[in-house]
């Protein structure tokens, strides 16, 4: 089987590594690209695992998303949902998760699947106390208590399961030549709106939702053929039970078409050779932001910290 190629794309999380630090950009998208295989070369694997770390709080982001993703697979499919079971299953699994990090299985199996998550607090031997520890549990259980007794989901179940949209894991739509990859955490048709669902576990950056949400209605008009004033985007943060509506309007997403073609453009400047999509470490700048730095994960090979 022929080698994946390493081809061009764009992203909103893409374009905020790039805009943070443009060696942990390099190191994201160029420095980790083989890693996964048996003959890779070490450091390339080492970049790979590196790249693949979580913080504890992404982590709790990761697995809430994977657990409501279950619960709202189950009630497409007509099966109820038990909470006491499905909060049961998430602390196991987040158990599995946080042992499986201690003893550095992703270290040594970083290409396989599943449960082999390495956390960055275990990676750079940072203390974390048992009641912080304690505290990610209790929040990601909480986080999926509230959505399943929530109005939203009541909303959710009282649309048919025939309007729901179909959402793989990652979506990706074509912008001038460049793919472009969302995320859209579920979709649905509600009369003559697509209403489009984000889970959110922490903090919201207002500044970044005009991006991400112009990016949605881009891709929904490819997808689905709709409008942008047919396009309601229901932010849900889980940790409060708390839904934001957005609505996606033709100024907004050609304000973000302007800042994804200079992205774009700034990007592909960097490369050695833009048709192949080939870089080089040497031409990507390290940030002076310490505090960028100080949550990195690629500390340990980055030179600034040599």
């Amino acid at each position: 089987m022929a080698d994946f190629k390493n081809k061009f794309s764009w992203s909103k999380s893409r374009d905020g590594i790039f805009n943070e630090c443009e060696r942990k950009y390099f190191y994201n998208y160029y420095g980790s690209w083989g890693g996964w295989k048996d003959d890779a070369d070490r450091r390339v694997r080492q970049i790979y695992v590196l790249k693949n770390l979580s913080s504890r709080h992404m982590w709790l982001g990761s697995i809430v998303h994977e657990y409501v993703g279950f619960l709202l697979g189950r009630l497409r499919h007509g099966h109820e949902a038990d909470l006491y079971t499905l909060l049961g299953n998430l602390r196991r699994a987040m158990k599995q998760d946080f042992e499986n990090s201690e003893k550095g299985l992703y270290t040594k199996y970083p290409k396989l699947s599943g449960r082999q998550y390495g956390l960055f607090e275990h990676e750079y031997n940072i203390f974390v106390s048992n009641d912080e520890w304690k505290e990610i549990f209790d929040r990601a259980e909480n986080c999926v208590t509230n959505l399943f007794n929530s109005d939203l989901l009541q909303y959710i179940k009282s649309i048919n399961v025939a309007d729901w949209m179909p959402i793989e894991s990652l979506q990706n739509f074509d912008f001038e030549g460049t793919p472009v990859w969302v995320q859209i955490d579920f979709a649905l048709k509600d009369r003559d709106k697509i209403v489009l669902f984000d889970w959110k576990t922490g903090k919201v950056r207002y500044d970044e939702m005009d991006v991400q949400l112009s990016c949605y209605g881009l891709y929904s008009h490819q997808k689905w053929d709709v409008a942008p004033e047919n396009i309601v985007c229901k932010k849900y943060n889980l940790r409060i039970d708390k839904v934001d509506d957005y609505e996606i309007n033709d100024e907004v997403v050609e304000k973000v078409k302007v800042h994804m073609r200079d992205s774009i453009a700034s990007m592909k400047k960097l490369l050695t050779d833009e048709e192949n999509n080939i870089a080089k470490e040497e031409d990507f700048k390290v940030t002076e932001d310490d505090k960028i730095c100080r949550s990195c994960n690629f500390k340990k090979i980055c030179p600034k910290w040599d």
